[in-house]
């Protein structure tokens, strides 16, 4: 996501951004590398470097996007720079509608789509441009690898989406953003971790009906929902101090008697 407050910022941004992806392509294979980017990156100043770098872009454009086929030269006169412009918006009334079956946010749909290998202004190598029709109007999306399919592309940027809310998890809940390291395998051995971490979590909760440590009714007033990882967490602490203080107890103690006086460690503790 990005907020700048000015050119200068979001040249500053993206120069952050690229610094980093050519530290992580040191120790990866660029070929294996595929960026997902909102509308900010579809600007030939943030694609050619990527291009450059061996590095694919999916990515969305704007409503007003045009693109270019390959010039054709009729052998009189000056050899054109593009070929016919097509505004890339008004694909879907000008070329053959494809319809093409994609898994959107764990749904499976049919989404009505035209593609196309154009060149785009300033971009250094042709693009294969995807346009989806749906009821709020046509959506541009791009990809600098020419050998994805419509379908793939379409998943791929719809992936974008539940990686942000991945990376707001894995920063306020599994403490992405705590790290103490300064060097790059450290820090990719820490971000596999927490990756790790937030998987079982997810994977925990997705089966939570069946666990009976993971309750959700000493929440109170403020009731957790099912996903929650919050919900695990406290869940996974209570389970946890329960099973500590049952080891020094009698084997016949009443926890239930005693809940008050647990819901208090518990909150302190959670």
């Amino acid at each position: 996501m990005v907020n700048s407050k000015g050119e200068a910022n979001s040249i500053g941004f993206f120069q952050s951004v690229l610094a980093l992806i050519q530290q992580v392509s040191q120790t990866i294979d660029v070929s294996r590398l595929l960026i997902v980017a909102d509308a900010y990156f579809s600007k030939a100043t943030k694609i050619n470097p990527l291009i450059q770098l061996g590095i694919s872009v999916v990515t969305r454009l704007r409503k007003d996007a045009v693109g270019f086929d390959d010039p054709i030269y009729c052998g009189r006169g000056r050899p054109p720079k593009r070929g016919k412009k097509w505004k890339l918006a008004q694909l879907l009334t000008q070329l053959e509608n494809q319809w093409q079956s994609v898994t959107i946010y764990g749904k499976h749909q049919s989404v009505r789509y035209v593609s196309r290998v154009l060149w785009l202004r300033e971009v250094t190598r042709q693009v294969k441009v995807v346009v989806i029709a749906t009821k709020a109007g046509p959506i541009i999306l791009l990809s600098t690898n020419l050998t994805l399919t419509a379908g793939q592309i379409i998943e791929i940027y719809a992936g974008r989406f539940s990686l942000e809310i991945a990376i707001r998890d894995l920063k306020q809940k599994i403490g992405f953003t705590d790290y103490q390291m300064t060097t790059t395998i450290a820090f990719l051995r820490f971000a596999q971790l927490c990756c790790c971490a937030l998987s079982l979590g997810q994977l925990i909760l997705a089966k939570s009906h069946l666990l009976d440590w993971v309750d959700s009714s000493h929440d109170g007033k403020n009731q957790l929902t099912g996903g929650s990882l919050t919900r695990l967490r406290r869940s996974l602490c209570r389970f946890v101090i329960k099973q500590i203080l049952s080891q020094k107890s009698a084997p016949d103690t009443d926890f239930q008697k005693r809940e008050d006086e647990l819901e208090a460690i518990f909150r302190v503790a959670a």
